[in-house]
């Protein structure tokens, strides 16, 4: 009796090891996998990282390339506009020395 109560004690605590042994196991995959799955994602994060960075240089880079387009437009027309002021004064100018040509020719006459 003494001996059957021993074997099945004995056989009880080998079974609770067992499944201790099969529940360290399974707590040691989940966690290899949540570990497995924690870098993914941090390489994921850092992945996006790079491209936010990449993105704003990209788009510091346009907006200076935009203004400086911007200047240089602002500047042809300007350049421009003066080109037609002075073109209208010497139009003006021509037009006032003909006037005072056709009166002179008048007045001679």
């Amino acid at each position: 009796m003494l001996d059957e109560k021993l074997a099945t004690s004995s056989s009880a605590v080998e079974k609770s090891s067992q499944q201790a042994t099969m529940q360290v196991e399974s707590l040691q995959e989940q966690l290899s996998g949540a570990v497995k799955q924690r870098d993914d994602l941090l390489a994921q994060l850092r992945t996006s990282q790079e491209q936010v960075s990449q993105y704003a240089v990209s788009l510091s880079n346009l907006q200076m390339v935009l203004e400086q387009f911007q200047q240089e437009e602002k500047a042809m027309y300007s350049a421009e506009l003066e080109k037609h002021k002075r073109e209208k004064e010497e139009w003006r100018r021509k037009a006032v020395k003909l006037e005072d040509q056709a009166s002179a020719l008048q007045v001679n006459r």
